[in-house]
């Protein structure tokens, strides 16, 4: 058997002969006494070979048995331990309470109790504890710590065969529990038992075969568990690997479970018990498995009949590494395996959630969240009576096992499950999804906003709660959300012909598919309402308004023109069309031409609109062109578009000698600084 590194140093004593050493779960190493001499004519002496102590490295105890005709006498470094008095050492378990110490050496001497027992076999056993480390466990286990034993804050189970019953399969042990290499190891392996027999270094199956007929057929395993330390919500990883090869009846798991009972203890008819299974994994199987157990309640036949859901995926289990993870957040369980979210063995969605358990929220926020948690990890071979898993194969060699976890991490999580007016929103309004975040404020004060899966849900006391999704939240959040110029939703998304809209403390955004969300305000916005809102004949805005033109003034673009408004005056006009190409090729109101005075009039065969510095004329035959100065004065003079001149067909341009012509339809009007102006017709 290779000893595990958890097994403690034991220092050989001779008496009279070499002593044998056993591992410290099973009798302990014995000096074997020299036979005594019978004198003629008394009664022959009993021979008894004393069971010796269990040393339990991890637990600090030492157990004395109960052992006929034997007493024991327990020394840590030179001082007898006893208990109620006594002179030796009563049978039980000495623990840090008695005297038992790390660092000390530790003696059990076994003595005759009276001259009709002769001792044979061991007499006395030695061993020195080494100290655990003690770090704290709040953030879970590296396991990296140099040290062979575990944290002092891990409990480490210890369980007996004779506690078993006719069907149990698994003793628990600290020898089978280790650190090495930045790993935890728990070490399976099979014993032969007879009689009343305790598993120890004697009763290892040799390469782990068959056992022989008249023994028992059991396995020592480990089992540890953290104190009940970590508040929901919080969130579990884990990366570990299961031993190599397919058997039959191997478990593997690191679950971590509330501190509420099972509904199988007596007594218990109905429990708030929460058991999340973040990894669970068989030797036999080809899949990871995850289950949540939430609450219980006794069955007729005794069972525990919790609430669960279960998870399944397919991956290879013995011998691979995989990173296991377990999320509860307030909302929904979610389990991941190597980051893959696991799915619903039962066609459920993959989260656990109060509906997939059949339990309304209050109840299930309750049960998971009211009480604290501690963190298992464990290997088991499964019992024989257990009916829907096959035990491991008793006739069929099973050499021994070691399961590894690299680090269990454990960290808080934020509850982002809704309250309030947020969540009456988000119960009405099915399309949000599941809540990402928790609730927190908003920019503005006393205001409150909470993320989901499609939207946001925004509150104050004076907007109450309105929900932001789509495009219309994408332009929101461009203009600085809350924060920004918009402010707060006052009102939820409303559906429009070929669109959407909603308002904001400081506005609209409306938003189609062709347009994209867009947002509108102050004098721009109320012309724009004038006109009839997207259905007039502007149509939607293809573009935030810009400010800070000339001016101080701002202009906002839509499907079918422009409006431009005049901070001097406080005016809005539209511009579109052939008129606002030509006025942008003026640099609109930053160019010569300024801002727009009027909307545009229609004319016959054409259109006009007044600027600051000019007109510009449209018709379908010439187009839009711009006039001002003396040249548009005395087309004006002549008429404008219905004088003999008709509509213009160019713009300004400089002639040879200092002056500038512009072309009509009917003629040429040319200016001069210091000469009259003049016209030709063609």
């Amino acid at each position: 058997m290779n000893f595990s590194p958890l097994s403690r140093r034991i220092t050989r004593i001779s008496v009279a002969t070499v002593l044998a050493i056993t591992l410290s779960c099973g009798p302990a190493p014995a000096v074997t006494a020299p036979a005594r001499a019978v004198e003629s004519g008394t009664a022959a002496a009993t021979e008894v070979t004393p069971k010796g102590p269990t040393f339990n490295e991890i637990a600090r105890t030492v157990y004395i048995p109960s052992d006929a005709g034997v007493r024991y006498y327990i020394d840590v470094a030179g001082k007898n331990i006893t208990k109620e008095g006594l002179p030796y050492a009563k049978p039980g378990t000495y623990t840090e309470d008695e005297g038992i110490a790390p660092g000390a050496p530790i003696t059990v001497t076994a003595k005759s109790a009276g001259s009709a027992t002769v001792l044979t076999g061991t007499t006395r056993w030695e061993t020195t504890y080494r100290d655990r480390p003690s770090y704290s466990l709040e953030a879970g286990d590296e396991f990296n710590d140099p040290s062979a034993l575990p944290s002092s804050q891990w409990s480490v189970y210890t369980t007996r065969a004779a506690n078993l019953g006719n069907n149990g399969n698994t003793v628990y042990t600290p020898e089978n529990v280790s650190v090495k290499d930045g790993n935890l190891e728990i070490r399976t392996e099979r014993h032969c038992l007879a009689g009343s027999q305790e598993p120890s270094a004697q009763t290892v199956s040799p390469g782990g075969a068959v056992c022989p007929s008249g023994t028992r057929t059991v396995y020592t395993s480990g089992r540890i568990n953290t104190d009940f330390i970590y508040n929901a919500p919080f969130e579990m990883d884990v990366r570990a690997r299961m031993s190599d090869d397919v058997v039959d009846g191997l478990h593997f798991a690191a679950w971590i479970r509330n501190n509420q009972p099972y509904c199988t203890q007596a007594g218990i008819e109905k429990s708030a018990i929460s058991e999340l299974d973040t990894m669970e994994v068989f030797s036999q199987h080809s899949y990871t498995t995850n289950t949540s157990h939430i609450s219980c309640t006794k069955q007729d036949d005794g069972g525990s009949g919790t609430k669960r859901d279960a998870h399944k995926l397919d991956t290879q289990i013995a011998g691979a590494w995989h990173n296991f993870k377990m999320t509860w957040d307030g909302y929904a369980i979610r389990y991941y395996l190597d980051g893959q979210l696991v799915p619903s063995s039962w066609g459920q969605t993959p989260e656990t959630t109060s509906s997939t358990v059949g339990m309304s929220d209050e109840e299930f926020r309750a049960t998971l969240n009211e009480n604290p948690y501690q963190a298992i990890i464990d290997s088991l071979a499964f019992p024989t009576d257990t009916g829907w898993i096959n035990p491991p194969r008793a006739d069929r060699p099973f050499p021994a096992r070691v399961d590894k976890v690299d680090y269990i991490r454990m960290s808080p999580r934020e509850d982002v499950f809704p309250t309030g007016a947020i969540k009456s929103k988000w119960k009405e309004s099915a399309w949000l999804g599941e809540p990402v975040t928790g609730e927190r404020d908003a920019e503005v004060p006393g205001s409150r906003v909470q993320t989901f899966e499609n939207g946001l849900v925004y509150w104050s006391e004076s907007t109450g709660a309105h929900s932001v999704r789509g495009g219309i939240k994408g332009s929101y959040e461009a203009h600085g959300a809350a924060g920004g110029l918009l402010g707060l939703p006052t009102s939820d998304e409303r559906q429009l012909k070929g669109g959407a809209s909603q308002s904001f403390q400081g506005g609209q955004v409306h938003w189609s598919p062709s347009t994209g969300g867009h947002a509108s305000g102050g004098a721009i916005q109320a012309h724009w309402a004038g006109q009839g809102w997207e259905n007039g004949w502007l149509g939607y805005p293809t573009s935030d308004e810009f400010t800070g033109l000339a001016g101080g003034g701002a202009s906002q673009t839509f499907q079918n023109g422009t409006l431009f408004w005049d901070a001097r005056t406080g005016t809005v006009h539209p511009v579109n069309g052939a008129i606002l190409g030509r006025y942008g090729q003026y640099q609109w109101e930053s160019g010569k031409l300024g801002y727009p005075r009027t909307g545009e009039q229609k004319l016959r065969n054409g259109a006009s609109q007044v600027f600051d510095g000019g007109q510009i004329h449209w018709s379908p035959s010439t187009g839009a062109h711009a006039t001002g100065g003396a040249i548009k004065s005395y087309w004006a003079d002549s008429g404008w578009e219905n004088g003999w001149l008709g509509y213009p067909t160019g713009e300004e341009s400089p002639t040879g000698d200092g002056g500038v012509r512009q072309t009509f339809q009917h003629g040429t009007v040319t200016w001069h600084r210091d000469r009259p102006i003049t016209a030709e017709r063609r």
